[in-house]
């Protein structure tokens, strides 16, 4: 009977540190809204690095669209008509320093106008794929990144614009390949993958040669293009082609994430019959430890956040899946809820940071140090019904 008794209380106990480790993160504190009647918020909103000021894109019924800039700590806002320049923003970013804020729009290729802290444009740079930035401080500089494709070759161009200044490029470089991304580089015949998130450098494969010593081919190696001094850099002996054409296909689609990070699987009660991991290189992959049930998460809605201000640290966001096999063994369904997180990819620790309670499928978000905006997208939706909600993060 003793034993009974005992095996009771420890599965009680059980049972409880197991619900206790599946309660929610905090759910976080709202601090405003905005809302636009005249119009609507065009879903481009961005926070900025220090978490001090939010941007958006208004919409009006007239098609006049005007960019704000929001001072979250007194609610002042300042703001710019941008019609001229577009009426269909692509994006809304904040650079990493400074207060300077970007609207891209692409009618083909980019066109992005940098703004200053009083809404008034600086310059602009045309006709790019990427714009993105390499430094810090005195050393903090623009990178535009561009591709034109033809039936037998591929142009990449890099501009390196000068320190501190976004008006005035300082060196352009540009990297010819044959329609299949191969180059020759000297005597070294050559595979472009994949370009570092600050184009300065590209990663490839190196294309081992024929051996009529033995009537066989030499081995493929790895290596670093070196984009500005167009120097090349040769690693290690690829062992296994198969899986490193593999990874590298998969750096090929997502390699200009500055720390990319991979969730593929099925949710288990035990977490993942699958893999979570952050990406370092081809074949260089560091598991993520996650300090919440990762099994609660739809893995489908898994995003990162589309601008990453600090370089090991990596921000993402899941909805929890209403019947997951968490709750499921207790005959229960969560509400929808999504979850941010933070992910330091140097240790491979992520945590849950929080939650907002959302019953729509996809949300809009963006998150600058403890400052969180969010935007519903409702299938419901209608001119006027849009809010965007600013959020503490803990």
């Amino acid at each position: 009977m003793r034993g009974r008794i005992a095996f009771m209380v420890l599965f009680l106990a059980g049972l409880g540190a197991s619900r206790a480790f599946a309660q929610d993160a905090p759910v976080l504190k709202p601090l405003a809204s905005v809302q636009v009647a005249d119009g609507y918020i065009a879903n481009r909103f961005a926070v900025s690095f220090d978490g001090k000021k939010l941007a958006y894109v208004t919409v009006k019924q007239n098609g006049e669209t005007t960019l704000v800039l929001r001072d979250l700590a007194s609610g002042a806002e300042k703001s710019a008509t941008i019609t001229a320049f577009t009426d269909e923003p692509d994006a809304v970013f904040f650079l990493p320093q400074g207060n300077e804020v970007v609207v891209a729009a692409r009618p083909d290729k980019a066109n992005f106008a940098i703004f200053d802290a009083e809404a008034k444009e600086i310059t602009q740079i045309k006709g790019q794929d990427v714009l993105t930035w390499r430094g810090a401080g005195k050393d903090f500089q623009l990178v535009a990144y561009r591709q034109d494709k033809a039936s037998t070759s591929v142009t990449h161009t890099v501009t390196f614009f000068e320190p501190g200044n976004p008006r005035k490029a300082a060196k352009t470089h540009v990297v010819r390949t044959d329609a299949a991304n191969r180059m020759s580089i000297k005597n070294e015949n050559v595979e472009l993958i994949y370009f570092s998130p600050d184009f300065s450098r590209a990663f490839v494969k190196i294309i081992g040669g024929y051996n009529k010593a033995t009537d066989s081919k030499f081995p493929d190696n790895q290596g670093v293009y070196e984009v500005e001094t167009a120097t090349l850099q040769k690693g290690a002996v690829i062992s296994n082609n198969a899986a490193f054409d593999r990874d590298a296909a998969w750096f090929a689609r997502n390699g200009k994430t500055r720390t990319p990070v991979r969730l593929s699987g099925v949710p288990t009660i035990q977490g993942i019959d699958g893999s979570f991991q952050v990406g370092q290189g081809i074949l260089q992959w560091k598991d993520i430890v996650p300090r919440f049930q990762l099994g609660r998460f739809d893995f489908a809605t898994f995003m990162q956040a589309p601008v990453q201000y600090e370089e090991k640290m990596v921000h993402f966001t899941m909805a929890v899946h209403p019947q997951n096999p968490i709750t499921l063994q207790y005959k229960k369904s969560e509400k929808r809820a999504w979850h941010f997180f933070r992910l330091d990819a140097e240790t491979g620790n992520a945590e849950d940071m929080g939650q907002v309670q959302a019953e729509e499928t996809v949300i809009s978000w963006s998150l600058g140090e403890k400052k969180l905006a969010i935007m519903r997208l409702s299938p419901n939706w209608q001119v006027g019904s849009e809010t965007l909600e600013i959020y503490q993060v803990p």
